[in-house]
């Protein structure tokens, strides 16, 4: 049996003889991306008849999590009508108070940051309310596939990845690989953090050798966004004056 690899289009050659009777996935020796599989349809007669050729399925991208009767975007809409955010208003106070009030010219955030959750089952949806409840765009990857199909689709702000997500596949592994090969640009604008059992919350040190903007513990995941509050302000005045020549608002 021959598969094509959606993603480019290398052909796999599968043994019939071994293929399980339900869907399941392979990953490409190419490029190292899942690709869905169905098994051929056994005929009444017990003769397996060929899967007919048609497009290869997409994988579905991480679907967005939000809370209860409340409208997404709510935040997006409050900022347009003032015309700038909490952050900017806290940035330009700051600004005025040390005399440079001539110079603030901010590129405003049009949008709520989005926020890309690859977590264990039992930590997902309790951080990412918390994270709803404070004004971020949260989308819930349930496996590699999904984390990548979203990254593609949408401009991501803040990645966590939990180092034991999707473990069958060696998710984590393969998700750190792919931000560690983003080009400088567009690491830049990827508030990167990286949840672990064994790590000290916000130690610098274990977030630089693991190329992380932040390290957290598993068991302070319900501080999570009081710590992305302060780390990524911190990042953002880091950034200041790149941000401003580029013209970029930031994150």
């Amino acid at each position: 049996m021959i598969v094509t690899c959606s993603h480019c289009a290398a052909r796999l050659q599968l043994d019939e003889a071994k293929l399980p009777s339900r869907p399941f996935t392979v990953r490409c020796p190419k490029c190292q991306q899942n690709v869905n599989v169905q098994p051929p349809v056994l005929s009444r007669v017990g003769v397996q008849e060929s899967v007919s050729a048609g497009p290869p399925v997409r994988p579905i991208p991480a679907p967005a999590f939000t809370l209860e009767g409340q409208e997404r975007g709510r935040t997006e809409t409050l900022e347009r009508s003032t015309g700038v955010s909490t952050e900017e208003l806290l940035n330009a106070l700051v600004a005025l108070v040390r005399g440079e009030g001539a110079q603030v010219d901010f590129v405003r955030r049009q949008r709520a940051r989005r926020a890309l959750l690859c977590l264990e089952a039992r930590h997902r949806e309790s951080v990412a309310r918390s994270l709803a409840e404070n004004h971020y765009e949260v989308y819930l990857a349930a496996d590699t596939s999904q984390a990548i199909e979203r990254m593609r689709e949408d401009k991501i702000d803040v990645f966590v990845l939990d180092v034991e997500f999707d473990a069958a596949e060696q998710g984590a592994a393969f998700l750190t690989r792919e931000i560690m090969a983003l080009r400088p640009a567009e690491r830049r604008r990827l508030f990167f953090v990286q949840v672990s059992p064994t790590v000290r919350t916000a130690d610098a040190h274990a977030a630089f050798l693991n190329n992380a903007n932040l390290v957290v513990n598993t068991a302070d995941l319900k501080d999570l966004p009081s710590l992305l509050d302060y780390t990524i302000r911190s990042f953002n005045e880091l950034y200041k004056d790149y941000f401003a020549a580029l013209r970029l608002a930031p994150l």
